[in-house]
């Protein structure tokens, strides 16, 4: 024979158990709300296009930052940017990237090399206005949708709605391996990322160091009817709660479901290139009508698939800075291009003299 007490007891637990779940219930379905709303968004947006300028302070010690042009469609990206007197020109498609390196000089055009590489899904240039504009959010060694994102394991931190300066924001929280992060949804435009903010640790040797990315756009701009876009994103990189730097990324002249010049999506390795393919293994120059000439094995350099690239990007969980993203593959494969013709030049040198 059970007490009245126990009863009691019994009833209060129900109740309690099931508004827990009924809030839990509540708050999946903000989430999932807010992600079919901006991954609505997204999809709707067929063709983009815009110009992309970066101011940082303090001021880079590498000189003038990046500015370049991007442009978007569903199954292409191309971007265009100069930065250290070198002009890049990246073109995502096919499950590839092809980049073509420019080197100024006076004025003038003093080499060109080129690259082909599996397309990983990483930023195309130090301009991609999809990753500084945040169309996209990070997850360990991975660049996404928020949609695709929230389709991964997660821990759901805080689903709640904020008011900030007399607009009102959805706020999920997020913990992905160990990673926390914090996504603030614009309700007034079309759910698109206003604020994004992350934090993490970042070990080298033995010094553990607190990372705090928090980017925020200034101002959307209504392009089209209906259609958003920032206008200006402003980046605060914190470490153990000391700022660091400051970057604000500005767009202009943006286009959205506007078709696309003829040709924007053809990028053409001209007469002359020195060519570097990580996806054949192979070294090659462009010849006359865009052949291939004097074609020969990367030395110690071997094809790469996407998932063989994946893998070497997860062997470090440290998230490159917006300098070093693309300054570090930029200048390994500049290097890497040069260090070959120059061991090319070597071994030609001595079959002469052994001739």
């Amino acid at each position: 024979m059970q007490c009245p007490g126990f009863r009691l007891v019994l009833s209060a637990v129900l109740l309690i158990g099931n508004a827990q779940l009924s809030q839990c219930q509540e708050k999946n379905l903000l989430v999932e709300q807010a992600r079919d709303a901006h991954r609505a968004t997204l999809q709707s947006i067929w063709a983009f296009s815009c110009r992309v300028e970066k101011t940082t302070t303090p001021q880079s010690p590498l000189g003038v930052p990046p500015k370049g042009d991007y442009w978007r469609s569903p199954e292409a990206i191309r971007s265009r940017w100069s930065f250290l007197g070198q002009e890049y020109d990246a073109l995502a498609a096919r499950s590839e990237v092809r980049m073509l390196t420019r080197t100024q000089e006076q004025g003038r055009t003093k080499s060109v090399v080129g690259s082909v590489r599996p397309d990983i899904g990483d930023p195309v240039g130090m301009c991609d206005a999809w990753v500084h504009g945040l169309c996209l959010v990070t997850r360990p060694r991975e660049l996404l949708t928020l949609h695709e994102s929230l389709a991964k394991p997660h821990k759901l931190l805080e689903v709640s709605q904020q008011r900030e300066e007399g607009q009102s924001f959805l706020l999920i929280r997020i913990e992905v391996e160990g990673e926390k992060q914090s996504i603030w949804l614009d309700p007034g435009a079309n759910h698109l990322i206003a604020r994004y903010a992350k934090e993490g640790v970042r070990t080298n040797g033995t010094k553990r160091t607190t990372v705090l990315i928090d980017s925020k756009v200034i101002r959307f701009k209504e392009v089209t009817p209906g259609h958003f876009f920032p206008e200006q994103v402003q980046r605060r990189e914190y470490y153990d709660g000391k700022l660091m730097s400051t970057q604000l990324t500005t767009f202009s002249i943006i286009r959205i479901n506007q078709p696309h010049p003829k040709g924007t999506f053809d990028l053409s390795f001209p007469t002359g290139t020195k060519v570097t393919d990580f996806v054949s293994g192979k070294e090659y120059t462009i010849g006359v009508n865009g052949a291939s000439d004097d074609a020969h094995d990367l030395t110690q350099v071997r094809p790469l698939s996407a998932t063989q690239v994946s893998q070497k990007l997860a062997e470090t969980k440290v998230e490159p800075t917006p300098w070093t993203y693309w300054i570090l593959p930029i200048s390994s494969g500049v290097l890497l291009v040069a260090s070959g013709i120059w061991c090319w030049q070597k071994w030609r040198e001595r079959r002469s003299h052994g001739a």
